[in-house]
């Protein structure tokens, strides 16, 4: 697939994906509106940055207070597609089963609250964030768009020619 194509696949996965509400102790932080900022697929394999906004809440001690501010993130993206054909045959509308594109290996570039000393948001916000979504995976369903994509008379190499050295592309 080309590259707009596989960041229009992200825009779906990105909104089933948020909100999303880490809490911890008497702190919570809110991601919600995402957008996807940037998306590259060469070198393989598929790297998107993701920016969203931001709020925070302290709801224990003193002060309390909320913030708002921004996110940039970025994850290297999997896709996984289900058809009945065999290993060595390209995936085509005819045999196309499911597909899902899951965001893994997730780091926080730039995180900033508003009105709350940097240490705070870089040191102890990335911290719970990072602990909260890097290493994980998460994946949302593309079938509707690579369906679409195949019955455009495209195709998807097999697993077997899209790893091996000089693979064959995707028409």
């Amino acid at each position: 697939m080309d590259l707009p194509t596989l960041k229009d696949g992200a825009a779906p996965a990105l909104g089933k994906a948020f909100p999303f509400t880490v809490q911890e102790g008497g702190d919570e932080l809110t991601l919600y509106d995402p957008s996807l900022h940037n998306a590259t697929c060469v070198p393989a394999p598929f790297h998107i940055w993701i920016e969203a906004k931001a709020h925070f809440k302290k709801t224990r001690g003193f002060p309390q207070f909320e913030s708002t501010g921004h996110i940039l993130f970025d994850s290297l993206v999997v896709g996984q597609i289900v058809s009945t054909a065999p290993a060595n045959d390209p995936v085509t509308a005819a045999n196309f089963q499911s597909a899902a594109l899951c965001f893994t290996d997730v780091h926080v570039d730039d995180f900033n609250l508003r009105k709350i000393p940097n240490w705070y948001d870089d040191v102890y916000m990335r911290r719970v964030l990072n602990d909260h979504l890097t290493g994980k995976e998460r994946c949302s369903d593309v079938s509707a768009l690579v369906s679409l994509y195949l019955q455009g008379g495209k195709t998807i190499p097999s697993a077997a020619q899209a790893t091996s050295p000089g693979g064959a592309p995707v028409d």
